[in-house]
């Protein structure tokens, strides 16, 4: 994740991990569907050549909050916060 494709992409890989813990049972419908529109969003957002910074911060951080009390998404928690320390770096 050093460049902006690579965030992209990383994000779209944390996107499907959410819907997966969802199928699972880990994460509960309604916060699951909250996480993955903002994770949808950041991707989005970060693909875009004129990102901005501040919206990509800002769904990650929704997404970060949203899964961060759910013992069984602790790695996706930590995968978030590095995301969003790239992002403030590339963008």
């Amino acid at each position: 994740m050093d460049n902006r494709s690579g965030l992209a992409a990383e994000l779209r890989k944390l996107e499907r991990e959410l819907a997966a813990a969802q199928s699972a049972g880990a994460l509960a419908e309604e916060p699951a569907a909250d996480a993955q529109y903002n994770m949808k969003k950041a991707a989005l957002e970060a693909a875009k050549p004129d990102a901005d910074k501040h919206k990509l911060v800002d769904y990650l951080g929704v997404v970060k909050s949203t899964v961060a009390g759910v013992n069984a998404m602790g790695g996706l928690v930590g995968a978030v916060t590095k995301a969003i320390e790239v992002a403030q770096k590339l963008f």
